[in-house]
């Protein structure tokens, strides 16, 4: 076990070399405080030392400080008034979906104030606007721990960060980012929940300062509902858990029997309650098809309060089951103490063993690129490092392509590389034949098949790309979640080869084939198109599944911070559309995503649920 604050990932790769960074965006300006890592988990427990609902409006002596002059934090009840709140800013919308939100929140909305004071575009005429809103100190003399909650909505751009500063004086300040590592323009849960144990800080002192606020450019961020509790006695929260393969420690979330290879567990848990924790370990279960296929726990530790755990399971993980999902769970406990809030206990994923599709994305959309900041207009292409542990046959590469109507007609193509370790190279191995866009591939997945297969065996890595010719009207590629630096590349017009600095996964995925021959032309996916009708919707929607073939369904809705909310598993359906419902009733208004794997396929539709 690493005992650490930050939570940081070792990298061993099969490759090294120069590469230059790249930016989907501008890059943010830099803030004069040293963020410490949000530790975000549920709480709702613990004697209330301090709360504001802002149902009485602004709180009688918060003070605002807004360097910008033009973007003060403020009393609202009608949401952002920003360009891009889907109304062009002509009247308030998305407000925050808050325990109390009918009695008002606050919000910055930065969006807002650059629109009506310099206007568009937003790429060139936008500014960063530095706006903080500050509390009065509040008296902790009695309380040995302090916890910290409150209620956000937010979206932002060019990964700024969302400051949460406490201090005793006045003068030092330790400073907290709340964004909870959200992709790019992408809208965060409705409400998203943050905890901060401020304990070290905060506990037993008389004059606790709480600043909050940001430096952005673009959308708003809202607060509501703000509480400082006392922690529990013995609370653990597991804060994550992930796998790794290979040499260079990837993820994988689709797997083809040909290449799986032993999976090494890893995971993060704290203490946020108020007394240290002997024999604290981490748990994780792999379960397939209602059974339990392994089982495996971290070496126990005392876990001291305030402390973020980095653990490592002993052992490997090798799938052997077959084709399917796997569930896997880590649930963090202590074998000597009852924990008095179990909520927040565990963390739940999964990964699918397939027999042709092989991603590193996890098929839930959080956005899309068109091209670097630096490259606008011009060729480019964009996508994933894949490391092969047997041998097979790659035919054709998967591109995810976003639903913007001026992708339709537009040509793309994909490419396949492999890593030359003498010469320090990404050598060019295959490419495809132009694949032209029609109206029905707009928000799906599609193969486009190498002109010449390209056989893989055990210990290569290979960078698989999908690209486009650019125009004014750039084809804008699907992404997903976010995934470690270094792992996503790309190509700009004058050949450089550069990696994204905060990436997500594109979706870009191998077809491989263990049989060495590949089809003649694009095989026909057994999922040919998903839709939802009516989207958003109130009381229920229906998804429209169009099979090629029969074959078995798994539908699962996942909510904006990747967590699966139901799980239906239909069997074996026949060809043609079949009509799956999505009741609203046991779902909160927001955004979410309906996943449908079919059979090695996955496709995804987002729905909103409007209540």
């Amino acid at each position: 076990m690493k005992k650490i604050i930050l939570l940081v990932l070792a990298v061993a790769p099969l490759f090294s070399l120069a590469q230059h960074h790249e930016s989907a965006t501008d890059s943010p300006q830099d803030l004069n405080q040293i963020l410490q890592k949000e530790v975000r988990m549920e709480q709702k427990s613990g004697a209330i030392i301090w709360s504001e609902d802002f149902a009485s409006g602004w709180p009688a002596g918060w003070i605002t400080i807004d360097s910008s002059g033009i973007c003060p934090w403020v009393y609202s009840t009608d949401g952002t008034w920003g360009y891009f709140n889907g109304n062009n800013g002509t009247s308030g919308t998305n407000d925050i979906q808050s325990s109390t939100a009918s009695n008002g929140f606050l919000i910055c909305d930065v969006d807002s104030a650059n629109n009506v004071t310099y206007g568009q575009p937003s790429g060139s005429n936008y500014n960063y606007l530095s706006t903080y809103f500050e509390i009065p100190p509040i008296n902790c003399a009695t309380n040995s721990s302090v916890i910290l909650e409150f209620e956000q909505k937010f979206r932002y751009n060019n990964s700024v960060s969302m400051n949460v500063l406490v201090s005793t004086d006045s003068i030092n300040w330790t400073g907290f980012d709340v964004s909870g590592g959200l992709a790019n323009n992408t809208i965060s849960a409705d409400p998203d929940i943050v905890t901060l144990n401020l304990s070290s800080i905060a506990a037993n002192q008389p004059k606790v300062h709480i600043r909050i606020g940001w430096s952005a450019r673009v959308y708003y961020w809202m607060i509501d509902d703000m509480v400082l509790r006392e922690g529990n006695e013995n609370d653990l929260a597991n804060l994550s858990g992930y796998w790794e393969t290979g040499n260079e420690l990837l993820e994988y979330y689709q797997t083809p029997l040909s290449q799986l290879t032993p999976m090494t567990f890893k995971g993060a848990y704290t203490n946020i309650g108020n007394n240290g924790i002997p024999n604290v370990s981490q748990e994780v279960n792999v379960d397939f098809g209602g059974s339990s296929v392994y089982s495996a726990s971290s070496t126990p530790d005392t876990s001291i309060v305030a402390t973020i755990d980095s653990v490592t399971i002993p052992g490997t993980f090798t799938p052997s089951s077959g084709v399917g999902t796997y569930d896997v769970t880590w649930t963090v406990s202590s074998a000597d103490s009852v924990d008095l809030n179990n909520a927040d206990n565990t963390t739940q994923r999964d990964f699918v063993v397939s027999d042709l599709v092989y991603a590193r994305d996890n098929g839930v959309t959080t956005g899309s690129i068109g091209n670097f900041s630096s490259n606008a207009g011009q060729t480019f292409k964009i996508g994933n490092l894949y490391e092969t542990f047997g041998s097979a046959t790659n035919c054709a590469v998967y591109v995810g392509i976003s639903s913007d109507a001026t992708n339709d007609g537009q040509i793309i193509y994909a490419e396949v590389y492999r890593w030359n370790a003498t010469g320090g190279t990404f050598d060019f191995v295959e490419t495809t034949d132009d694949y032209v866009i029609s109206s029905v591939d707009l928000g799906s997945v599609i193969s486009v098949p190498l002109l010449n297969p390209v056989d893989v065996v055990a210990g290569e890595l290979y960078l698989v790309v999908a690209g486009h010719y650019g125009g004014t009207d750039e084809v804008r590629f699907l992404l997903c979640q976010a995934v470690e630096e270094q792992t996503v590349y790309g190509y700009r017009a004058d050949g450089s080869l550069v990696y994204l600095s905060s990436p997500r996964a594109p979706l870009v995925r191998m077809k491989l084939n263990s049989g060495g021959v590949c089809a003649e032309s694009v095989e026909e996916n057994s999922l040919a198109n998903i839709s939802a009708y009516p989207n958003p919707f109130a009381e229920e929607t229906t998804i429209a599944l169009q099979l090629s073939s029969a074959t078995s369904v798994i539908m699962e809705i996942i909510d904006l911070d990747g967590r699966v909310i139901s799980t239906t598993k239909f069997g074996q359906l026949p060809s043609g559309t079949t009509p799956l419902t999505i009741e609203a009733s046991s779902l909160a208004a927001g955004m979410y995503t309906c996943r449908i794997t079919a059979g090695d396929e996955v496709l995804t539709e987002r729905i909103v649920v409007a209540k």
